[in-house]
Formats: structure tokens, C-alpha cells, sequence
């Protein structure tokens, strides 16, 4: 029976042809779901250890405050760095959004930021299964299996609070799919706002560089080498948009870099920094260099399979954070659609189903508990 229904499950997608409207209605479907279990989950928490928290106060904590303070008060004025912690070391986008929804609403920003976020994260997945489709020989079972682990996966909680996340797994899925037909400017025009997102957001345009190298060595799409400039420029555009905002407001376009000084962090050697973590001795040190060493063989495996830009830009995306501090390596590689891809295309090359599936299912448990150290402000997820 379950073979059954799995088969007609797949089947509702393959005799559309694949359609759009199933995409969506299946990527919203499983947003909502994982909503609904963050939900329980905190029910359940609540309830065995009394807090007395709504459910979205539990789950905006952290660096959600931040984008909170952003959001309601703007940037702080001037570079001065004496006072501790700066909220310039993080980006306007995901805030600006919320801002504007809630000028035109009126309703709290905690609620406008869970409902965005959700819109955000469904827009991401239709956009990542389109992606799959077009580039894993129209595999709907890899296409399914990446929206489990990016909607109920280990991590993906930061999809749901007031984080970037969601925002950046839209904006990032678009650009990788727009690249992947080599339509350099619509490319580029989701590099611009995923640049205005995250500090990572501009690894895109290293993307565009290697596909326009690779094709161009290989002899294939020649003629494409102007749109690829100006998507390049649209991609660079927005970061040097925030840059000119910070010399404006502080005095310095590269407050959001120095900021990091304030987490006690400086750019260094990133191996170093793994090696350095390993050395430690501290349990969580350790698990962040053991997932930054997995990241690096999961960078390695997609120049094996050939494919450059993915692998080009998983690279940046680790060594750029690890180049600062292993903290929250976790979910950046959880939580990227490029570390997943790879990951998928390592569990499917097995070729049986109890893989992929044991390993969703790990990872949705491993979910469930890390939720409930989410919502007790555990400082192992940071």
C-alpha cells in the first residue's frame, strides 16, 4: 500500500508534466507543515518547562532581535565600535521588506516577518524544484526529497524566525536557476537583492564568472558575454548600494566588515580556524569543524560531478564565514541550496530508497531536538 501511494504521489507530478501549479501547491503544503510542527513543538516545551512565552517571542531570539531593532529603528549612526556590538554587521533587506509591509498593514512585524517568511521560503522551493528538474535529468524524487530537508530538516527553524534565511533561500534558488539557462540578467537582478541580504550574497557573481568561463572554454551559448557583464554589474551593485548607504550613515563602507570585531571576530586562515577547532577541545567547537570538514568534501564531490559554478560558489560560502569564526557553520550549510544539492546527489547515487529516506528522517528528528534548544536559548546553535 505504501509503495502504491508513493507511486501515484510522484505520478500526480510526472502526468503534469511537471506543472507549476503542483510545485507550488506542494511546496506551500509542506512550509505550512513545517510550521505546524514548530508550533507543536513548542506546545510541547511550554508546557513541560513552563514558559510562558508566545510562540513567536520563543522563536525570534538571537540575531532575530537585531533585524527587529533594523526594522523598527533603522541603522545607528556614526562608526564608533567602543560601544561593543553594531547592528551594521547585518544586512537591510529581509528588515526593509518587513518595514514595508508593516507601513502598509500596520500589523506587528513579528507576525508580518513569520508570514513573509513563509511566502519567502515557499517562493525558494518551487524555485529549488524547478532547478532540480532542469539540471538532475527532471528527478522529481531528488526535487522532493531537497524540499523535506530545507522545509523540516535539521536547521531549518531559521526559515521560520525573524532571519534572513528564508529571504536569501529564495533569492539564492532564483539566481542558480536563471544561471542555469544562462539568462545572465535576471540572474543578476536576484543577485542584486540577495547582495542587499546576507555579506555572502555576491558568491553569485563567481557563479556567473565560472559558467561564463566554462562555457566559453567548452564552445557553448557563446554570445552571451555582454548580459553577463551587466548581470555581473546588477550583482556587484548591490552590495556597493550598501556599502554607499554605511558611508553615509557611519563614516565607513565597510562598517558591516569591521563590525565583526565587536563578535570578536577577525578574517584569517580558514583551515587554520578548522584546525583550530578541532584543537579546542570544546564539544561544540569540535561538531562546527567536524560539519565545516563535511562541507568541504561536499565542495570537492560537486567539482567531481563537473559541476563548477555550484561548486565555486559552496566554496566561497564556506571559507568566506570559516575565514572569521566556525560558529553557526551548521546551518549555513544546511541551509544553502548549494550543500544540499550536493548532498541529495550523494544520497540518490546509492540508488536505494531506504537512504534517502533514513537520512530525511534523521534529519527531521535531529530537527525536533534542536528546536527545543532553540527555544531554550541554547548557546550550542551559535
Amino acid at each position: 500500500m505504501e509503495l502504491k501511494a508513493e507511486a501515484r504521489f510522484y505520478n500526480w507530478f510526472e502526468k503534469s508534466k511537471y506543472s507549476i501549479w503542483n510545485i507550488c501547491l506542494f511546496s506551500l503544503l509542506i512550509v505550512l507543515l513545517s510550521r505546524l510542527l514548530l508550533f507543536v513543538l513548542f506546545c510541547a516545551y511550554a508546557a513541560g518547562c513552563g514558559d510562558t512565552r508566545t510562540f513567536l517571542q520563543a522563536l525570534n531570539i538571537w540575531d532575530a532581535e537585531w533585524y527587529q531593532g533594523i526594522t523598527t529603528n533603522g541603522y545607528t549612526w556614526g562608526a564608533d565600535y567602543s560601544g561593543g556590538l553594531v547592528n551594521w554587521a547585518f544586512f537591510p533587506l529581509f528588515s526593509l521588506a518587513v518595514r514595508g509591509a508593516n507601513f502598509l498593514t500596520g500589523i506587528d512585524i513579528n507576525l508580518l516577518g513569520f508570514v513573509l517568511n513563509i511566502i519567502f521560503q515557499t517562493a525558494g522551493l518551487v524555485l529549488l524544484m524547478k532547478y532540480v528538474l532542469e539540471t538532475r535529468g527532471a528527478n522529481i524524487r531528488q526535487a522532493v526529497l531537497l524540499c523535506v530537508l530545507f522545509a523540516l530538516g535539521s536547521y531549518t527553524f531559521y526559515f521560520a524566525s525573524y532571519y534572513t534565511e528564508s529571504l536569501y533561500l529564495f533569492l539564492f534558488a532564483g539566481g542558480l536557476l536563471f544561471l542555469h539557462r544562462r539568462q545572465y540578467l535576471v540572474a543578476g537582478g536576484f543577485g542584486f537583492f540577495l547582495a542587499l541580504t546576507k555579506n555572502t550574497g555576491v558568491v553569485l557573481l563567481l557563479g556567473m564568472l565560472i559558467q561564463l568561463i566554462y562555457d566559453h572554454r567548452s564552445g557553448e551559448r557563446r554570445g552571451k558575454v555582454k548580459e553577463a557583464v551587466l548581470g555581473a554589474a546588477l550583482t556587484v551593485a548591490g552590495l556597493l548600494l550598501f556599502m554607499a548607504f554605511l558611508w553615509m550613515r557611519t563614516g565607513d563602507p565597510l562598517a558591516f566588515l569591521h563590525a565583526q570585531s565587536a563578535w570578536e571576530g577577525s578574517v584569517g586562515n580558514p583551515f587554520a580556524t578548522i584546525i583550530n577547532g578541532f584543537a579546542s577541545g570544546e564539544a561544540r567547537q569540535v561538531f562546527f569543524a567536524v560539519c565545516a570538514v563535511a562541507g568541504l568534501m561536499l565542495c570537492v564531490f560537486l567539482v567531481l560531478e563537473k559541476r563548477y559554478a555550484e561548486a565555486g560558489m559552496a566554496f566561497a560560502l564556506l571559507l568566506i564565514p570559516v575565514s572569521v569564526r566556525l560558529q553557526s557553520i551548521p546551518r549555513y550549510i544546511a541551509g544553502n541550496a548549494v550543500f544540499m544539492l550536493a548532498f541529495t546527489d550523494l544520497l540518490l547515487r546509492w540508488n536505494k530508497k531506504w537512504v534517502a529516506v533514513a537520512a530525511a528522517a534523521v534529519s527531521v528528528a535531529a530537527e525536533c531536538g534542536l528546536v527545543f534548544l532553540w527555544f531554550a536559548s541554547s548557546t550550542f546553535l551559535w
